[in-house]
């Protein structure tokens, strides 16, 4: 949506987007403010090349100006249609549009509203497109496009490309079933082969897709049929549902697709052509053999260690796995005092959980210094203050540095996604949180709607670590986060790990009577769980208690603020005797952000 649109009437720009005709707004000074995207393809333009512009000069055929002409009659509310030629900027051709003009009123403002339709004799002639056009249009489908000859690929577009991780060279002439996972090959055929019988669904399938890089991709994919110049051909839509799939599965599948992805990390440093060092990011606690190291430690304020370093690196540095791991990567056995401070101010960026690529010179076992391009990733973070406790390294030889520059992107994206789980309930960790509340917020006061939080903590949860051990406070995490989930189910929402014991759920356009049955529902929903606490002052199971705050619409307070809310009220719940929802007391001056 365009600038000037922002300022429109919400109710109105909900029913202009309804409508999938062509459609024109124009203010009552007869100045274009707003244009659909039906509008636009039919003329071949972007939005932004025809707003407040005058349509006679950007889109009539020759320079009778009739549009200008029948758009000012219009104003004066002489509503006559009129049928003008309009220059495609597609195809180049001119064609004989039909334009409807009417007045509309919202909220004290009047606006003209226009319907633009193709002449139906013309409208055969702008459907034929050469193959280009075709395929520019195919490409701008955000969703994979494959046609099929025989169960073989005859045609991708590049959405499909970049979801596979093949090229479409590598994609054509390739029988489809290749692109199938093992596992899932069988159940695949079975449903194919039924195709074509008047099920309900028989076209539609769900898979994963074998990557490129081996990693597994779900897909949803309806399949047509299309006849061509006599060739029997197949078109298939195909769509990324990973996110989804991953958010159905079981708590047992996603901790063992979690392993998977760990094992998967770590084997793929091994097996990567490129240098690769895990680091851990420690307390300043112990005494490093090294005084520059010590020196160093202290001045970051945390130490590093070398948890784990591949062959490559290990070739690449002339030394073993042996001598490395355990080591600090400022050492002057790996860097030069100069180059040691070229890490300190990476190291904190990465510390902060910041990704970042940097040049820099490592010594060589033999004494002699190589040029390395080093880029760090953040992949564990601390559940409480959300600081980096662990971070990978990859690094290449300048002199390959093409080489292996796509190897990089896919690996970071990768472990972008990984970093923003928390490994031990599944649910999202505090940074990805953090996140989504500050874009929420910014959401809700653009919109103009209510937001609300619910902050929740595990009764006695203190008391059920000590009396059962940690790894039964562990498991009872992983049980409360399960019931979580099959409570909170709009996909608008995020249910997060807040810290230790607590869970955050954002609630985006929902007041506080929404959010409070919410927060009751999860708290019967643990109930009903019957998680054993014989050490609970409440009851024999395991309970929880929660506060519940809401920025109202049109309200302006930050996010800290709304936490601070959610956290008075349920520390209100604790002293009221726990297992019990409490919504934020609110006063004049929650209001301030």
């Amino acid at each position: 949506m365009n600038q000037t649109a922002d300022a429109l009437p919400t109710q109105l720009i909900a029913f202009l987007t309804s409508i999938t005709d062509p459609m024109l707004l124009f203010s009552n000074e007869g100045e274009l403010i707003w244009v659909n995207q039906p509008f636009c393809r039919v003329v071949g333009r972007r939005e932004g090349t025809l707003l407040h512009r005058n349509l006679s000069d950007v889109l009539e055929a020759g320079d009778s100006r009739v549009f200008e002409a029948s758009l000012q009659q219009a104003l004066k509310g002489q509503h006559a249609p009129v049928q003008i030629e309009v220059t495609s900027a597609l195809s180049g051709d001119n064609l004989l549009m039909d334009f409807n003009f009417s007045h509309i009123s919202q909220q004290d403002q009047t606006f003209l509203m226009v319907r633009a339709d193709i002449d139906e004799q013309e409208h055969a002639r702008f459907m034929q497109f050469d193959e280009e056009t075709y395929k520019g249009l195919l490409n701008a489908v955000q969703s994979g496009v494959l046609i099929l000859e025989k169960d073989q690929i005859q045609y991708t577009n590049e959405y499909f490309c970049e979801l596979s991780g093949f090229s479409a060279e590598e994609l054509l002439g390739r029988h489809f079933f290749d692109m199938i996972h093992p596992n899932d090959v069988q159940s695949f055929s079975e449903a194919y082969s039924k195709r074509g019988q008047g099920g309900i669904g028989d076209d539609e399938y769900e898979f994963r897709v074998r990557n490129q890089d081996g990693l597994v991709t779900y897909v949803y994919m309806v399949l047509g049929e299309l006849n061509l110049k006599g060739r029997a051909l197949q078109v298939a839509s195909v769509h990324n549902v990973t996110m989804r799939k991953l958010a159905e599965e079981d708590k047992q599948n996603y901790f063992r697709q979690l392993q998977d992805q760990l094992e998967y990390v770590d084997n793929l440093i091994e097996r990567l052509p490129l240098g690769a060092w895990i680091i851990d990011f420690l307390p300043c606690d112990k005494e490093d053999p090294n005084p520059l190291c010590n020196r160093l430690h202290k001045e970051l304020g945390f130490a590093i260690s070398i948890r784990r370093a591949n062959e490559v690196l290990c070739q690449m540095l002339g030394y073993s796995q042996q001598e490395m791991v355990g080591k600090s990567i400022l050492d002057p056995m790996f860097v030069d005092e100069a180059n040691a401070k070229v890490f300190l101010d990476a190291l904190i960026a990465r510390r902060l959980g910041k990704r970042g690529s940097y040049e820099v010179s490592m010594r060589h076992q033999t004494g002699h210094n190589i040029p390395i391009l080093l880029e760090a990733i953040p992949t564990t973070f601390h559940p409480e203050t959300g600081e980096a406790v662990q971070s990978i390294g990859l690094m290449v030889d300048l002199t390959e540095r093409k080489a292996w520059e796509s190897e990089l992107q896919r690996l970071n994206a990768k472990l972008l996604e990984y970093s923003k789980t928390d490994a031990l309930t599944g649910l999202s960790n505090r940074r990805s949180f953090d996140e989504f509340l500050s874009k929420e917020r910014a959401r809700a006061l653009r919109e103009k709607w209510e937001l609300s939080l619910v902050i929740i903590d595990i009764d006695f949860f203190k008391k059920y670590n000590d009396g059962y051990g940690h790894l039964k406070g562990d498991d009872c995490l992983r049980k409360v986060s399960a019931a979580f989930s099959k409570t909170v189910k709009r996909e608008i929402d995020l249910l997060a790990r807040y810290g230790g014991e607590e869970f955050a759920v954002v609630l985006p356009s929902t007041g506080i009577e929404g959010a409070t049955i919410l927060a009751e529902q999860l708290r019967k929903a643990v109930l009903d769980a019957e998680i054993p606490h014989e050490f609970s002052s409440v009851g024999p199971y395991v309970t929880i208690s929660s506060g519940v705050a809401t920025m109202h619409a049109g309200e302006n307070i930050s996010g800290d603020k709304l936490i601070v809310l959610a956290d008075e009220a349920l520390y209100q719940s604790k002293m009221d005797g726990r297992n019990r929802v409490t919504q934020a007391l609110r006063t004049h001056s929650a209001a301030n952000p």
